[in-house]
């Protein structure tokens, strides 16, 4: 019963509103009238205005047509001016060369064989490890021999870094080694 009355209601607003549009409809055409415009009378001359005058020509780019033609078959563009020198860049002062990494640098230990192994350098609060020719700022690691160890600069420069022991202090037990037991 609710779904008959709904649809009755929804038929009844659909009525109304064709009911009311179709009023606006004619209120709104039955107050359009169309009038006839006023003829007007063709002017030509403002279309023929300059025809058959001489027209003012622009020379400018007449000499290079001339020069290179349009349809030519060897035609190129032309030539570019060169671009003017660069200034020559202010004198600096010489930087002072940067400091040399091998200074403050210190062989930790080898490793491998001396064809096919490498070093461990400790430098900048780092370890690094190092195989034979590899760069580390500038420096290649050429040889290893034993404890001295060589490095090669671009410029050809060697240098040689020799691994420093540590002396044990007397009474410290070695890495590896459990301490003495004491008996009272």
């Amino acid at each position: 019963m609710k779904n008959r009355n709904a649809t009755r209601l929804m038929v009844l607003n659909l009525l109304l509103l064709a009911a009311l549009l179709a009023v606006l409809a004619w209120a709104a055409l039955g107050q359009v009238q169309w009038h006839k415009p006023v003829p007007q009378r063709p002017d030509y001359r403002t279309v023929l205005d300059g025809v058959g005058q001489p027209i003012a020509l622009n020379a400018q780019g007449y000499d290079v047509l001339v020069q290179q033609p349009l349809f030519e078959p060897d035609r190129r563009p032309p030539v570019p001016e060169p671009p003017p020198a660069p200034p020559p860049p202010p004198e600096q002062a010489a930087a002072p060369p940067p400091p040399d990494v091998l200074d403050h640098a210190r062989i930790l230990g080898t490793y491998g064989s001396s064809r096919y192994g490498g070093v461990i350098l400790h430098f900048n609060n780092e370890d690094h490890r190092l195989r034979l020719n590899q760069s580390l700022q500038g420096w290649t690691l050429q040889r290893i021999r034993g404890r001295v160890v060589t490095f090669r600069a671009a410029d050809g420069a060697q240098r040689e870094l020799v691994m420093e022991h540590q002396i044990p202090e007397p009474g410290a037990v070695p890495p590896g080694q459990a301490a003495p037991a004491s008996n009272p």
